[in-house]
């Protein structure tokens, strides 16, 4: 397994002991790789797994699944669910044991529409949350945003990536 950069495991540092953190290094730098050690570092000293739900831009869900098997050693074999709306009912299904499982903002906008189906994923009960490139919830008006902050409220721990700004 790779090993994480000083600056990263400061990152994690912060995910474990502040909770709810926005993690906004510059591109390429590896926040990806933070969440995902954050999320070990987590279920190591509290002694359970944690159900994790990750947003990101449906083009790097598969980027974030590879990520999964680089970085989480947890586990020997971990699960990664993905939840589409094409294939919903059955995603969740596979959601609910997974360590992982990743949600596309595309299919997070559809769902947002549709509040029974954002109930349906917060049944899962996800304790741990990653918004990756959080940019694109930036609007508390829009129905993404909306999805989002009904999904990850409640969370114990929050992981938001961005390596772009975020003005205001």
């Amino acid at each position: 397994m790779p090993e994480l950069r000083p600056y990263q495991l400061e990152a994690v540092k912060d995910i474990w002991h502040k909770k709810r953190v926005l993690v906004a290094d510059d591109m390429s730098l590896g926040k990806t790789a933070e969440a995902i050690a954050a999320k070990t570092l987590i279920e190591n000293r509290q002694g359970y797994d944690r159900n994790t739900l990750v947003v990101c831009p449906a083009s790097v869900a598969e980027h974030w699944e590879n990520q999964v098997k680089t970085w989480y050693k947890k586990k020997e074999y971990s699960k990664v669910a993905k939840v589409q709306t094409t294939t919903f009912n059955a995603d969740l299904k596979e959601a609910e044991h997974a360590d992982f499982t990743i949600v596309g903002y595309p299919t997070l906008s559809y769902l947002g529409a549709q509040a029974p189906q954002i109930d349906k994923l917060r049944r899962i009960v996800f304790q741990y949350g990653i918004i990756d490139e959080a940019h694109n919830a930036k609007n508390p008006a829009s129905i993404r945003s909306l999805a989002v902050k009904k999904l990850f409220d409640s969370m114990d721990y929050l992981a938001i990536l961005s390596g772009t700004p975020i003005p205001n």
